[in-house]
């Protein structure tokens, strides 16, 4: 029977919905298979709607397949595309709950549940990419027709995330009047964003618009404007004349919406290229930089290219890296990023040639280099202890980046310390090769493995069985994450390293572990 609904699939592009229910019945991964090629896209944008972090989308989307599978049966539902929507919906509002958990946030959370009613999607054809720039003329044009008092509430608690007693305290109102203020400002702006069929734009979109006139009223003089996933799409791409573009290492990640070809994702990122707009980018990889230049070049856009053979590193140590930029403009200019992750040099580097090209000569050097050593990146190469090192690699890609930076650094230093790997990793990610890179080029002196506090975590066992397979090093498998943290610091001695990577999870918990995100 089985052979005959497959079959019968074939003859279309994607089988219909009960089609996929009853593979769901029978067990058959098939339903998996087709519910991500049919309705992937559309489980991206709902959570889109709700999580600024397109890693948290993914992975809401990726959880979805899974409560799917647990819940059919015995759920049998008429409208698979609806049941997916809820569904994704659901978990995104909860993955926001969580990240979102912490006491600094609980105003903002607070002002996002007022706001959710009319944020979230419809599971219609509506689910359709609204147009961002449309979004933010309408947001924009709106709150500029409020009362100054109106629109200064608003903005306060929906952009900077007051609470509604420093909004009263603040303005000198009671906090009644406080709340009936946005109470009125958000049923007329609800009308009118069903007045122009937008009654539902993403909470992204939402933020975008508000931004955009949160900095022109404090008069920015300067907005940088990074894109969520991709760019072409991105709603920050309705930005309709930015000054210049920035385009940073392309790698496979995202692939299910992106594209499975590093040129396909190269193809999402150039999206953002403007007609005459100057683009600067990573022309490390032959295969993304010809894409951009193509792009580039169809749109008249000049374009500057940044390669590796470019950047002289000077000096590596456990704190930063030192380099110099070999042309006319920084031959002599030491600068130094406060990192040990090598890809970091590139980032770095296409942040100065950006800043040179917007200030010329009137760039004061010396305080460009102060300002680059200062930036911190939290979960990437990340010290939060004396030797202990959170890095939030989770691919293939990062996970080469990682072992070329404490290869270099070790090298640099003639380190003979211990060097410990704490591991663990989510199933959806190709944990098995990530493991063997690890084994092969890390060359750590001991792995201890645990399983993150998720349902998409991978077995530890399972994890632990990949290592012993890869190395002869000792391998440590820890029922409790909190065990497994021990275990890690014993094993690294007052003088050792201890580096904790392999999942964004897994740092998030670690920092819980240890006192919170800014230990």
């Amino acid at each position: 029977m089985e052979h005959t609904d497959l079959k019968s699939m074939t003859q279309q592009n994607l089988p219909e919905d009960q089609q996929i229910v009853r593979l769901f019945f029978k067990r058959s991964e098939k339903a998996i298979t087709y519910t991500r090629q049919k309705y992937g896209s559309l489980c991206i944008s709902v959570a889109r709607r709700i999580l600024s972090d397109p890693r948290d989308a993914e992975e809401c989307v990726n959880d979805t397949y899974l409560h799917a599978w647990n819940a059919i049966p015995p759920e049998k539902p008429d409208s698979l595309k609806a049941f997916l929507a809820r569904i994704t919906r659901n978990l995104a509002l909860d993955r926001y709950d969580y990240n979102t958990a912490d006491q600094r946030n609980t105003a903002l959370t607070e002002a996002f549940e007022q706001l959710e009613p009319w944020l979230t999607v419809k599971t219609g054809e509506s689910e359709a990419e609204l147009d961002s720039a449309e979004i933010n003329r309408v947001l924009n044009s709106f709150l500029r027709k409020q009362t100054l008092e109106a629109r200064t509430l608003f903005l306060r608690r929906y952009w900077y995330g007051e609470s509604i007693r420093e909004l009263a305290k603040a303005c000198h109102m009671s906090e009644s009047m406080v709340k009936s203020s946005l109470f009125r400002t958000r049923n007329k702006l609800r009308k009118e964003l069903e007045k122009e069929g937008m009654e539902h734009p993403s909470y992204f979109e939402f933020l975008y618009g508000m931004g955009m006139l949160a900095f022109e009223e404090n008069d920015a003089e300067y907005i940088v404007l990074e894109t969520g996933l991709g760019g072409r799409l991105d709603a920050t791409n309705s930005f309709e004349h930015p000054f210049l573009s920035v385009i940073t290492s392309i790698g496979l990640d995202h692939t299910e919406i992106l594209g499975d070809t590093i040129e396909k994702i190269a193809g999402e990122k150039a999206g953002i290229i403007k007609k005459g707009v100057p683009v600067f980018f990573d022309g490390s990889d032959e295969r993304s930089s010809r894409v951009i230049e193509e792009t580039a070049e169809n749109v008249e856009a000049p374009w500057y290219k940044m390669e590796k053979d470019a950047l002289k590193i000077q000096e590596i140590t456990d704190k930063h890296i030192a380099f110099s930029i070999l042309d006319e403009y920084d031959n002599n200019t030491v600068w130094q990023v406060a990192s040990t992750g090598i890809y970091q040099v590139m980032n770095a580097a296409l942040a100065i040639r950006a800043m040179r090209y917007t200030f010329g000569d009137k760039a004061e050097i010396c305080k460009w280099q102060k300002v680059v050593a200062s930036v911190k990146w939290q979960g990437r190469m990340e010290e939060v202890l004396p030797g202990v090192i959170f890095d939030g690699a989770h691919n293939l890609a990062a996970i080469r980046e990682f072992t070329k930076s404490i290869r270099l650094q070790r090298e640099a230093e003639g380190e003979i310390h211990p060097l410990i790997i704490l591991f663990s990793a989510v199933a959806d990610k190709d944990y098995s090769h990530m493991i063997e890179i690890l084994c092969k080029e890390s060359k750590a002196d001991a792995y201890v493995i645990a399983k993150v506090d998720n349902k998409r975590g991978a077995q530890a066992d399972t994890l632990a069985a990949l290592f012993r397979k890869y190395t002869d090093r000792p391998v440590y498998r820890e029922d409790t994450l909190a065990d497994a943290f021990t275990r890690a610091l014993n094993e690294k001695g007052s003088e050792g390293k201890l580096y904790c990577l392999g999942s964004l999870y897994l740092v998030g918990e670690l920092k819980e572990l240890i006192g919170g995100e800014d230990a």
